[in-house]
């Protein structure tokens, strides 16, 4: 009798390779997670070398730590008075209550040196952390100079400067890559689990695209400091106590002058923009709160994730819409990368990259061969139309398509319109008095301008749609090429066409043209996904021509991407080109100036 082996325990032997990496990187993300929350808040600063606990409001007030504010656009100065070592490496934190653009130049200076100068442009954000390596060309220890600048009242409420602890700080930065990277992996190891060279595709486009708005956008245009400043905070509230009241920041609300706020009638102060990328931004807000991500991050990173996942979107449709994968990857990174998706999109939340997001997935169901994808398709548009009121005309468009191609669906789908709109519909009687919220009333559109907003919004300098994306010229002809085609979608295009026409037509009844402070044609953003789908028409017309002709059409699209690409990155890395929209003269006092040639905004 042969003697009785012990069972050696294997845990993953029945798994696929794939399906062990996704245990592994969720372990990993798990870890790395608990490890962040548990580490103390100034772990990786190293040694406490200063640190100024004052709170201050209002002009030219001074502590006796020598530190100044001021009302207005002139700087304040904090002089702290730190011996910095010679060849040392600091971390400087300044927090501040609210989340104001600042302009920051520290500067170390000593008797026998000019110093050394650190410039951080303005963004917003509750933390600002600036690292100087070793304040190269120092030859002697340096008082420290901080100067700020802001165009409104500052609350700081602490200055903190460490002498780095290089071990404690490469720990740091270590988890936090463990937690991108864990988080990136368990998405491919997922897509290689489920199988398929599509998905597998689209997951490796969502990680390298993140990555690259993650790591090398900043994004001035999308900063939290104009109309979109109170979407994540409402999120929070909803979160926090199921409503959307921000009488909590009512000294916040007034220091920004009542900007972007509403009294409604039975909740108080409430942000006077869409609630529905509020609503959409929900589960982030929870994630976030859970690893310990602050209103900037949060507000950065929900719209870098939504940017990703528009882009992998354009790629599934063009595969869908028959175009091959490298043709479909190459659309969608043209368009996450070299259109102004990348410039406005890549770091900021605005109600239309969320709306763009909503009406790819909108087309994505109504293509899709069930029924009940199809049915889903109505309650995403009125999300979408909670968003913004112009997804009106996708809703329309949507409910011509349907009837077109699944006209036994029709009825159903008015249904599930007329029951996803009602309840809308009740809340916003019940607390604004009103079937429609104020921000959905028609008398804002003029038709006085008409001809002057149409021409400025496509081909002013400083704000024209062509200009600034050159590559659409082939989306418009992609569009009339959908008139003569009679292929599996072209009634889809057709719609498409009508939908973009009837939007440009409404946009130029806007008297407010130019889209207030902004890089390029913003106003545009929410038809960036259905005008790069319409390239599709274009791109099989291309292929069908003669070789000659099919290669100068070819350049001449490279030459129209390489430009789009060049706008773009300046637009999403150059604080400089944002700041035309003040100087020398604001473009709100000043439209006219959409029109300098002379003053390009992408040459600042």
């Amino acid at each position: 009798m042969r003697p009785r082996m012990g069972r050696t325990w294997r845990p993953f032997e029945s798994l696929r390779m794939p399906s062990f990496w996704v245990i592994f990187s969720v372990l990993l993300l798990l870890a790395a997670i608990v490890t962040l929350k548990c580490l103390p808040h100034d772990f990786g600063g190293g040694t406490l070398v200063a640190s100024l606990s004052s709170a201050w409001q209002g002009e030219f007030q001074r502590t006796p730590a020598g530190i100044t504010a001021s009302e207005g656009e002139a700087p304040f100065g904090l002089d702290i008075r730190v011996q910095l070592k010679r060849h040392a490496k600091y971390v400087f934190e300044l927090a501040t209550v609210d989340s104001p653009p600042l302009d920051l130049d520290f500067q170390a200076l000593g008797k026998k040196s000019n110093g050394v100068r650190i410039e951080v442009p303005a963004t917003g954000g509750e933390s600002y952390f600036v690292r100087s390596v070793q304040w190269p060309g120092l030859s002697e220890e340096c008082l420290l100079l901080i100067h700020a600048k802001s165009d409104r009242p500052v609350t700081i409420s602490y200055l903190r400067v460490y002498e780095v602890a290089e071990l404690s700080t490469k720990i740091r930065w270590l988890l936090k890559g463990l937690l991108m990277g864990a988080a990136l992996m368990s998405i491919l190891s997922a897509a290689c689990l489920v199988g398929g060279k599509r998905l597998l595709i689209a997951a490796a486009l969502f990680v390298s695209v993140l990555m690259i708005y993650v790591l090398f956008s900043h994004c001035p245009a999308g900063s939290q400091s104009g109309d979109n400043m109170w979407y994540i905070p409402t999120a929070q509230q909803l979160l926090r106590a199921g409503n959307i009241n921000l009488s909590q920041h009512a000294e916040l609300i007034k220091q920004r002058d009542y900007y972007g706020i509403r009294n409604a009638p039975r909740y108080g102060l409430v942000n006077f923009f869409p609630m529905g990328t509020s609503l959409l931004a929900l589960p982030f807000v929870f994630a976030g709160k859970l690893i310990g991500l602050d209103e900037s991050q949060l507000f950065k990173y929900t719209a870098q994730i939504w940017a990703a996942l528009s882009v992998v979107l354009i790629f599934w449709l063009g595969v869908r819409f028959r175009l091959s994968h490298f043709l479909a990857g190459t659309v969608a990174l043209v368009f996450g990368l070299a259109s102004s998706h990348l410039s406005v999109h890549a770091g900021g939340l605005w109600s239309h990259n969320t709306s763009l997001l909503l009406s790819l997935i909108v087309v994505l169901l109504l293509t899709s061969d069930q029924a009940q994808c199809v049915l889903l398709a109505a309650p995403v548009a009125v999300l979408g139309y909670i968003t913004r009121p112009d997804f009106s005309l996708l809703i329309a468009g949507s409910l011509v398509y349907v009837g077109i191609r699944h006209r036994d669906l029709t009825v159903g789908f008015l249904a599930l319109l007329a029951v996803s709109i009602v309840p809308f519909l009740i809340w916003s009687y019940y607390f604004f008095g009103q079937w429609l919220p104020p921000y959905y009333q028609g008398g804002r559109l003029n038709w006085e301008t008409w001809a002057q907003a149409l021409t400025g919004q496509l081909l002013s300098p400083n704000r024209g749609l062509v200009i600034f994306n050159p590559i659409v010229i082939l989306s418009f002809w992609g569009m009339v090429l959908a008139w003569f085609n009679h292929d599996e979608f072209h009634s889809l295009f057709r719609i498409i066409s009508l939908v973009f026409l009837a939007f440009v037509v409404t946009l130029a009844c806007f008297p407010h043209w130019w889209g207030g402070h902004s890089y390029g044609p913003r106003l545009y953003s929410p038809m960036l996904g259905l005008l790069t789908l319409s390239v599709v028409p274009a791109i099989h017309w291309i292929k069908k021509l003669k070789h000659d002709t099919r290669i100068a059409v070819v350049m001449l699209c490279i030459l129209a991407i390489g430009w789009g690409g060049f706008v773009h990155f300046r637009g999403a890395r150059a604080w400089s080109v944002y700041a035309w929209n003040v100087d020398p003269i604001n473009v709100d006092v000043k439209p006219e100036r959409s029109w300098d040639w002379s003053d390009m905004q992408v040459f600042r």
